[in-house]
């Protein structure tokens, strides 16, 4: 098994940070989430979303509040996912967006508490 995300390569933007990651096959959160059929269930998308900040070099924190959370289409073993992070505000948030080479995945916003990921 493989680390859940690959971050593949970031960028700053006049928003925020661009992250371009895969979601490998064997990717854990695929695992009954539905055989035959596998899709990346929403933690997997909140997890992704830790995961970046992390790489991003952000202090390691919790989530602590979903604020908000609309997931548009399912992502599936292997797809490569555009993740656009604007900056963490002093109160803990952070808004998203999720792509993928169709359009919009997910977009939300968060609230980072603290303590490790």
């Amino acid at each position: 098994m493989t680390a859940p995300f690959e971050i593949l390569e970031s960028a700053d933007t006049k928003s925020g940070r661009s992250v371009r990651l895969r979601v490998p096959a064997d990717c854990p959160y695929f695992e009954g989430h539905f055989p035959g059929e596998p899709i990346l269930p929403a933690i997997g998308q909140l997890e992704l979303i830790t995961t970046a900040l992390a790489k991003l070099g952000e202090p390691a924190r919790t989530i602590s509040v979903i604020d908000v959370l609309r997931m548009s289409r399912p992502v599936g073993p292997g797809e490569t996912l555009q993740l656009l992070l604007s900056p963490v505000a002093t109160d803990g948030s952070v808004r998203f967006t999720l792509k993928d080479e169709v359009g919009l995945v997910s977009r939300g916003s968060l609230t980072l508490g603290e303590g490790g990921y």
